[in-house]
C-alpha cells in the first residue's frame, strides 16, 4: 500500500511541477481562448414520451433545454471533442451522445445508437480528445457488429428502466467490452508507418532479435552507434538501456489518422564487437497473451517499473482525455487550467480514499490492468459528472 501511495504521490509531484512552471511572470491563470460554433440538435426519446418536458441537455459547462419539437441547439468548443448527456429532473443520465468534430459536424441526434457509441468511446482504452482521430474511431466503431448488439441490448433495458445506463448491469457492462475488445483487434500496427527503413548502411555487424513488434515495441539500427525504439498503444514506458534509462511518450503528442499511433525515440548504445549481447527492456502497460511478460514472472523492482509507468499513463494521458470530452475543453498540461487543477484534485483524492487504494493493489497485484484503469477513470466520472452502470 505504502508503495502505491509513494508512486501515486510521485505522478501528483510531476502534474503539480507541470502547472507551477506553466504560469508566466506570475502574471495570474490564463485560459486558451475556445473558438465556439453553434449546433442544433435532436432527441429521439425511445420511451415514455411524458418524460421529454422534463428533459435537459448538458453540454460541456452549460446546460440547455429542447422545444416542443425535441429540437435544441448549442454551442461547442469547435475545436475539441464533446459529448452531449440528456439528463432528468432528479439529474440522472438517460442518453448521451458524442460529438467528434464540432466544427465538420451539422447536428447532433441523441438516441440509444448514439449512447451505445458513447458508452464505448468513454472508455480510457478508445478516448480521444482530438477531433480528426475521434471521427476516425467512432467510424471504426460504427462498422463493429458487436456495437448493434450492445444497442439492442440497451433497448431491451430501457424499455423498462430508463435510468439503465447508471444502473449495474452485468449484461451492459460486457457488452460495452465485446465491442472495446472488438475495436482493439481491428487497429493494426505497421511499423513501417513510423520506424524508418535502415538503407545504405554498410555496417550489419549489429543483430537485433526479435526484429518483430513485441508488445507494442520495436527497435532498429540506424547506423554506428544510433538507434530508434517505437511505443504503441498510447502508454508511457519506460525502457531501460545497459547504461541509462528513457521514457517512451505516446505517440509524440502529433496527429494521426491511426488510434493509438506509435512515438519514436532515438537513442545511442555503444557497441563493441565480440562482446556479449546487451539487453533493452521496456515496461509499461501491456496487452494480455505476450509470453514471458505476465505479472506474476515480474520482479518486485519490476513491478515498480510498470506500476509507475501505468500510473503516469492512467494521469497524463486517459484522465485527461476524459476530461477534455466530458468538459468539451481541451486539457494541456502545458496550460494551467481549470482542468488540469481538476486532475490535480482527483489524484489528491485518490491518495485519501482506502476504498480506492484497497482495488488498485488488488487489480495490481493480479497484473489486472485494464480494470485499475476502469476503476480510476469510473472515480473521476462519479466525482465530476456521473457514474456509470
Amino acid at each position: 500500500m505504502k508503495k502505491i501511495l509513494s508512486i501515486i504521490l510521485g505522478i501528483f509531484t510531476l502534474t503539480l511541477l507541470i502547472q507551477f512552471n506553466s504560469c508566466k511572470d506570475d502574471e495570474g491563470i490564463t485560459e486558451p481562448e475556445a473558438v465556439e460554433v453553434t449546433l442544433s440538435g435532436t432527441i429521439d426519446f425511445p420511451f415514455d414520451e411524458s418524460e421529454l418536458s422534463k428533459l435537459t441537455i448538458g453540454f460541456g459547462q452549460e446546460e440547455y433545454h429542447p422545444d416542443s419539437d425535441d429540437e435544441f441547439t448549442f454551442t461547442c468548443n469547435k475545436d475539441v471533442p464533446g459529448m452531449a448527456i440528456v439528463f432528468n429532473d432528479e439529474e440522472t443520465p438517460l442518453l448521451l451522445s458524442i460529438i467528434p468534430n464540432p466544427k465538420e459536424s451539422k447536428r447532433c441526434k441523441i438516441d440509444v445508437h448514439s449512447t451505445a457509441l458513447s458508452l464505448v468511446f468513454l472508455d480510457p482504452f478508445v478516448c480521444t480528445s482530438h477531433p480528426l482521430d475521434a471521427s476516425r474511431v467512432i467510424e471504426k466503431l460504427e462498422i463493429l457488429p458487436e456495437l448493434l448488439q450492445l444497442e439492442n441490448i440497451l433497448i431491451s433495458k430501457l424499455s423498462t428502466n430508463l435510468k439503465a445506463i447508471t444502473t449495474e448491469n452485468t449484461e451492459v457492462r460486457n457488452a460495452v467490452k465485446n465491442v472495446i475488445v472488438s475495436y482493439l483487434n481491428s487497429i493494426s500496427l505497421d511499423s513501417t508507418q513510423i520506424i524508418p527503413k535502415t538503407n545504405n548502411i554498410k555496417d550489419e555487424a549489429v543483430v537485433i532479435s526479435p526484429v518483430n513488434i513485441v508488445s507494442g515495441h520495436q527497435v532498429k539500427h540506424l547506423g554506428k552507434n544510433n538507434f530508434i525504439i517505437s511505443n504503441w498503444y498510447g502508454r508511457w514506458a519506460k525502457c531501460i538501456l545497459p547504461t541509462d534509462s528513457i521514457y517512451l511518450p505516446p505517440n509524440n503528442g502529433l496527429l494521426s489518422f491511426e488510434p493509438w499511433a506509435a512515438s519514436s525515440t532515438n537513442f545511442n548504445l555503444e557497441i563493441i564487437p565480440n562482446e556479449k549481447p546487451k539487453e533493452i527492456i521496456v515496461y509499461g502497460l501491456g496487452m494480455p497473451g505476450v509470453d514471458g511478460v505476465e505479472w506474476g514472472s515480474l520482479s518486485l523492482y519490476e513491478r515498480d517499473n510498470v506500476m509507475f509507468t501505468s500510473v503516469m499513463t492512467v494521469f497524463i494521458e486517459f484522465v485527461p482525455r476524459a476530461l477534455s470530452l466530458l468538459t468539451n475543453f481541451p486539457v494541456d498540461f502545458g496550460v494551467r487550467s481549470e482542468n488540469a487543477q481538476k486532475v490535480a484534485d482527483l489524484i489528491r483524492y485518490m491518495m485519501q480514499s482506502r476504498k480506492i487504494l484497497s482495488m488498485a493493489e488488488l487489480y495490481i497485484s493480479n497484473g489486472d490492468y485494464l480494470s485499475l484503469v476502469d476503476t480510476i477513470i469510473n472515480e473521476y466520472q462519479c466525482l465530476y459528472v456521473f457514474c456509470i452502470g
